[in-house]
């Protein structure tokens, strides 16, 4: 079959749509059942690595009120959420906001691979052949995820990060190549194509995220695997069918061979080479210390006192901190007296031993009375009382080594599309600086939307009434099912105002994709002013929140 005979097809959409609508439904079905649990488990090996037990009080009512919602589930500790559940609470949201940097870090790699992935694909491999070389990565690095244990998970999570890198951004593109430029029919095509995701999204959140969390991270994570098996070889069975479209723009550059081997075969395993690049970057998240270039430094200077008081100034770079929490403990870690500084940055503490105040404490044995700085972030900086001395506090920078290395590859990024557009035509140099304004837009759309696998996912379990639902599933769930039930509907809405040339064209969708969602995070915000209310407003809530 030609190219032209796939682009002349009659009626709304080409036959070549269904067979990648779903080969991608089961790669997204893989895809968001591993994001729906990536959060959760990683914060369980967090927690289950130094499992720091609740009190016997709090922990029987955790327990409770799981199972009595839950019905049929009892929290031993073979259950998938023992560890979260039973933990203490400082301890769970340590655990939650290392989980939600990870998970950040991840998502993040799966995006940057996704570039490196269409650039393979755009200048060597072709589109079918990354395709299948992300499938078999996703799917093995999934069954990795499966076998317990924190090595096993991120050595999984890298391959699948290669594996997402090749597969995701080439069948899009694939999509697109089978309507001629200018097509009105393309956007509903992708409308279609996008609820094909959203029905991947919706069954995994169903059952993979249910299972996950419920029954077995492991059995979740080997469900995941098995469908990307599936959606591979229904790949295979109909990539005949696709003529042209997707083969490599040189055959003989792969095929040559180098030492015997074939230089396709040396290429793919080249990609491999990003596998431990990201596991040591996940696994092991470096940090620098770049105090020295952004951090600040505070001081508190304590006058001379007698046994009734003591007077102080907190200043940051010579200025008085006002508004600061200042704490008086002794030697016990009994709270004594608490002041907040001043316009002046000054503060009063009353009950201090000064005869005791003048030891330096060198190690928790030693007896003397401290100050305790509440600072940002509710971080405490813990001085030595030494009368007529300025004690100085250091708020420290710490920056991990992805932070930098994004910082790095996007001014590479951004320095690459500049050259493109710079040797580009200047028709062209036109549609790829809108390209790459959509494409920041699109950077910030997506920053928002991957948290329904992060912070969403924690805010979902701890903060909204579950109704006896597995609150995982639910919101893994629902934002796809609104999308499997409106994308095809506004994809028909698209064709009829095309027939009458009112449809908008694509930055008034973008525009509007985005009123969307800033609506929906401003419920999310406001919930938290209706976390009182009770009985039916409860579900209000709840259906409020699923809406948006």
């Amino acid at each position: 079959m030609t190219l032209e005979e796939i682009q002349n097809f009659k009626g709304k959409y080409p036959k070549q749509l269904w067979y990648l609508f779903l080969i991608e439904m089961w790669e997204r079905f893989t895809f968001y059942g591993m994001r729906a649990l990536l959060g959760l488990y990683i914060s369980h090996l967090i927690l289950s690595a130094n499992y720091q037990q609740a009190d016997p009080v709090t922990m029987a009512e955790n327990i409770a009120k799981y199972e009595e919602k839950h019905e049929g589930e009892k929290i031993t500790e073979g259950h998938p959420q023992y560890f979260i559940i039973t933990s203490q609470q400082k301890e769970k949201d340590a655990a939650e906001a290392v989980a939600a940097k990870r998970y950040g870090i991840i998502n993040a790699f799966i995006y940057m691979m996704a570039f490196i992935g269409g650039l393979f694909a755009d200048k060597l491999f072709g589109f079918r052949r990354s395709i299948f070389w992300g499938g078999i990565l996703m799917a093995i690095g999934t069954f990795i995820m499966a076998v317990p244990g924190s090595f096993s998970f991120y050595l999984g999570v890298s391959i699948l990060i290669v594996g997402t890198g090749f597969f995701k951004p080439n069948i899009s593109t694939m999509v697109g190549a089978l309507y001629k430029d200018g097509d009105p029919r393309r956007d509903a095509g992708f409308s279609l194509f996008y609820s094909g995701i959203n029905i991947g999204a919706f069954l995994s959140g169903l059952t993979i995220a249910f299972i996950g969390t419920a029954y077995s991270w492991s059995l979740g994570f080997s469900l995941a695997g098995i469908c990307m098996l599936l959606g591979l070889g229904l790949f295979i069975f109909t990539q005949k069918s696709l003529g042209p479209i997707g083969l490599a723009p040189d055959p003989e550059k792969l095929s040559k061979p180098v030492a015997g081997i074939p230089r396709g075969w040396l290429f793919h395993l080249g990609t491999l080479l990003f596998i431990p690049l990201f596991f040591a970057l996940v696994y092991y998240p470096m940090e620098f210390n770049m105090t020295g270039l952004f951090g600040t430094v505070k001081n508190i200077h304590v006058a001379d006192g007698d046994a009734a008081q003591f007077k102080g100034s907190l200043m940051q770079d010579d200025l008085a901190v006002s508004g600061a929490n200042i704490y008086l403990y002794d030697e016990e870690k009994n709270l004594l007296q608490t002041a907040t500084s001043d316009a002046t940055g000054s503060f009063q503490l009353t009950g201090i031993n000064t005869e005791v105040a003048q030891y330096i404490v060198t190690d928790d044995t030693c007896a003397a009375n401290k100050i305790v700085y509440a600072g940002e972030k509710n971080a405490t900086k813990e001085l030595t009382i030494i009368p007529g001395e300025s004690s100085y506090i250091l708020e420290n920078y710490m920056v991990q080594l992805v932070d930098l290395i994004f910082l790095i590859a996007a001014i590479i990024t951004i320095a690459f599309l500049f050259f493109e557009v710079r040797k580009a035509t200047k028709e062209e140099s036109k549609k790829l600086i809108a390209a790459v304004i959509l494409i920041f837009f699109s950077v910030i759309f997506w920053s928002f939307f991957e948290q329904g696998g992060g912070s969403l996912n924690f805010f979902a379990l701890g903060n909204v009434d579950s109704h006896g639902l597995n609150m995982t599933s639910v919101n893994n769930s629902v934002n796809a099912l609104w999308v499997i039930i409106f994308a095809p509907l506004v994809g028909l809405l698209w064709l009829a105002l095309a027939k009458r040339n009112k449809e908008p064209n694509t930055v008034v969708k973008f525009g509007l994709g985005f009123v969307f969602l800033g609506a929906g995070f401003l419920v999310f915000y406001l919930s938290r002013f209706l976390q009182h209310l009770k009985d039916s407003h409860h579900l209000l809530c709840s259906v409020l929140l699923i809406w948006f």
